[in-house]
């Protein structure tokens, strides 16, 4: 919160009004249409343009969007994985290459540099498929070695296309070796992971994230199936008014992300619109989580609308 007070014109003049260190109960609530208002109220370039930029923006809403550089993209991942801002994992010890189906409406990403051999293709028009195809059939070549594709990532909505177009010219996809698939962007229907499962012969895990927040997706847990809420940010569940907490039932999901997470443009109680259930569960691993489900709260039929994949059960343990 210094950090975003002392750089982002927004929270300047509000420290500024307030005279003394804002704790976090004193920001206001902000969601996707306040930043679109006034972007320019909401991030710091001040090391532009040496910065490597990318931006997330919301469905068909190109009015919103949201500034991140690489860097935080790279500390996101070390957060994630343990390892040290800027640490690659030996590339040796990689044997398989992976390949993400990038959504051209929010940009082509620049995946995190672990050492595993990472390829976005665009999946947007008939002929992509043609491409994908190619290289599940005869692998990646990188450095003159040959890696087969073993993972596939992407929102459900691009797996089911490929899939399907795949399932009309071959018996089964288990000849291409994919081993792992991780679906996001919208609600993976039981059928669709089922079909999934059958035509690639892979395991199946579903992810959830934010475009607001990019680099901070949550996948699901192998141990109680739900998602854990990353480190990069800090979660509040708040009533329907967003004045109290909520420690069971509906809530709504408002996330401040931080430092060094969220430099050029850091959210602070960003509005998520995200409904959800908080549950006194808990994981064996002891962490805040969450479940995405299809069914919506017994709150009023205009809340989230338009957002029916998003709805969440969330588990918060003290």
């Amino acid at each position: 919160m210094a950090q975003a007070c002392s750089r982002i014109p927004r929270y300047q003049s509000l420290r500024a009004s307030r005279g003394y260190e804002l704790q976090l109960p004193d920001f206001p609530i902000i969601d996707a249409e306040a930043v679109s208002e006034r972007p320019e109220d909401y991030y710091c370039l001040d090391r532009f343009p040496d910065l490597v930029l990318t931006t997330g923006g919301t469905t068909a809403k190109p009015d919103k969007f949201y500034f991140l550089n690489y860097q935080e993209i790279e500390a996101a991942f070390a957060a994630s994985t343990g390892l040290e801002e800027g640490e690659m994992l030996d590339p040796r010890l990689f044997d398989a290459a992976a390949i993400i189906l990038t959504d051209l409406q929010h940009g082509l990403i620049l995946p995190p540099s672990h050492g595993q051999p990472v390829i976005c293709l665009p999946l947007e028009v008939g002929r992509h498929f043609k491409l994908i195809e190619r290289f599940l059939r005869e692998g990646v070549v990188v450095g003159g070695r040959r890696f087969r594709v073993e993972q596939l990532f992407g929102s459900i909505t691009k797996l089911r296309a490929l899939t399907a177009y795949l399932e009309h010219k071959y018996q089964g996809g288990r000849g291409f070796g994919v081993n792992r698939i991780v679906a996001g962007a919208f609600h993976t229907s039981l059928q669709w992971r089922k079909r999934l499962e059958t035509f690639w012969g892979a395991s199946v895990q579903t992810s959830y994230g934010l475009t607001e927040f990019i680099g901070v997706e949550s996948l699901e847990c192998a141990h109680c199936g739900a998602y854990h809420i990353p480190k990069t940010v800090y979660p509040e569940l708040l009533s329907e008014d967003l004045t109290t907490s909520v420690y069971r039932g509906p809530a709504l999901l408002v996330l401040t992300t931080l430092y060094p997470y969220r430099v050029v443009m850091p959210l602070i109680r960003y509005n998520t619109k995200d409904y959800v259930e908080v549950m006194p569960e808990r994981c064996r691993q002891g962490e805040e989580s969450f479940r995405v489900t299809v069914q919506s709260p017994p709150w009023p039929s205009n809340c989230g609308a338009g957002r029916p994949d998003r709805w969440a059960t969330i588990a918060r343990y003290r």
